[in-house]
């Protein structure tokens, strides 16, 4: 989904005086990158406002705005017709992704609840800008500034809560400065092997009060798979339990269906089990249904 364009406005005076009627005289006389790739050949078209303004439009992921941050410098008088001095005939422009920033304060935003991807829209509907949300091994972790301290783990993002953990907790619409669950909420993790839980990334979270979760389809399950799922669940203030006693064990057969009885369902394990971010599996009690589907 491509994002809005934006205006980009910028003065041009000939002997103080505003300059009016100049658009098919003014071209681009450079535009980099912050990184120094030409993008010239990309530049935009420059249109009048009035009373010796002008705009360019550009949208952040198309050309030439699809590398980062852009500089560049105008010709209001490339063939001379105005006799501009070098002072009034060269303008320098500046082109930032923090330009769409304050959008974020005065138009609706959405997130999908299984990617984590946000949308800024006007009142029309329109996308002004899409965040889409990545998740890796490496991370910024942030601290939300006053009141109580929240695990820092639910703001790794460069958007302040708009990463994958802070989306699935509802955080990147506070823009990750107070915690917006108030009633608690039960976070799930997942392990790629029934001996691992990865306890910085959340596959799901739901209410304090729910039995049921769903795993995103962004998580795949391949036949003959199996999943340790871990469940915690997290106060009114954004402080999570550390014990490590839900877990399941899911397991697929060839077929893709999750094999029922023992090997599938929730395990009750001693506190002592829980050491550095691992978790082993061993007596099943049930507790909360999981559902999966393998793809």
């Amino acid at each position: 989904m491509a994002n809005s364009t934006i205006n980009i406005p910028f003065y041009a005076a000939s002997g103080g005086l505003p300059l009016t009627g100049a658009s098919g005289e003014m071209e681009f006389e450079s535009l980099l990158t912050l990184g120094g790739t030409n993008k010239l050949g990309d530049a935009p078209v420059i249109s009048e406002i009035g009373g010796g303004w002008y705009k360019f439009g550009i949208a952040y992921g198309t050309v030439p705005f699809d590398g980062g941050d852009l500089v560049g410098v105008i010709d209001a008088d490339k063939d001379g017709v105005n006799s501009l001095t070098y002072a009034e005939r060269y303008i320098p422009v500046e082109v930032r992704l923090d330009f769409y920033g304050l959008s974020r304060l005065v138009n609706k935003m959405s997130q999908d609840k299984l990617t984590g991807d946000m949308l800024i829209k006007n009142d029309a509907g329109d996308t002004i800008l899409e965040l889409g949300i990545t998740d890796g091994s490496q991370t910024l972790d942030r601290n939300p500034g006053g009141g109580v301290e929240v695990e820092t783990k639910f703001f790794s993002g460069l958007f302040e809560g708009d990463s994958p953990n802070g989306v699935k907790l509802g955080m990147g619409l506070t823009g990750g400065d107070f915690w917006v669950r108030i009633s608690g909420c039960q976070n799930l993790y997942r392990g790629e092997d029934a001996a691992d839980v990865e306890l910085e990334r959340i596959v799901a979270c739901i209410d304090i009060s729910e039995d049921t979760v769903s795993v995103p389809a962004c998580f795949e399950h391949k036949a003959q798979g199996v999943y340790a799922y871990m469940l915690r669940r997290v106060n009114v203030c954004g402080d999570e339990e550390q014990s490590g006693r839900a877990v399941v064990r899911v397991r697929f057969d060839d077929a893709g269906e999750i094999i029922a009885g023992p090997d599938g369902g929730i395990l009750v394990l001693p506190d002592d089990w829980y050491c550095g971010g691992h978790i082993g599996l061993d007596e099943i009690e049930g507790i909360v249904q999981i559902n999966a589907e393998v793809v």
